[in-house]
């Protein structure tokens, strides 16, 4: 708890994009590239550089689809990604 307070403070500025970030909060779920269960997540926002999310559990391998379930505006679509960054919290 102590040490999530604290990086909430420190890393309390937005991540840079080229392009401007618009605001998705849907289901998403992480699936790898070469095969696998899929981890389930929920998007945060998107752009056209990419997309934010949290997942469940840490996602095997950097390339994955992310699938878009449920009724939410982009439901049925899957984009092919690469996990750049994976910053685990404690439970």
């Amino acid at each position: 708890r102590i040490l999530a307070d604290v990086r909430a403070r420190v890393q309390n500025l937005p991540d840079q994009r080229r392009s401007p970030r618009v605001p998705f909060a849907g289901p998403v779920v992480l699936v790898p590239s070469a095969g696998g269960p899929g981890v389930p997540g929920r998007c945060l926002d998107v752009s056209p550089g990419g997309l934010r999310c949290l997942a469940d559990r840490a996602v095997p391998g950097p390339d994955v689809y992310a699938e878009f379930p449920g009724p939410e505006a982009g439901a049925g679509w899957a984009v092919r990604v690469q996990v750049t960054r994976h910053d685990p919290t404690p439970d």
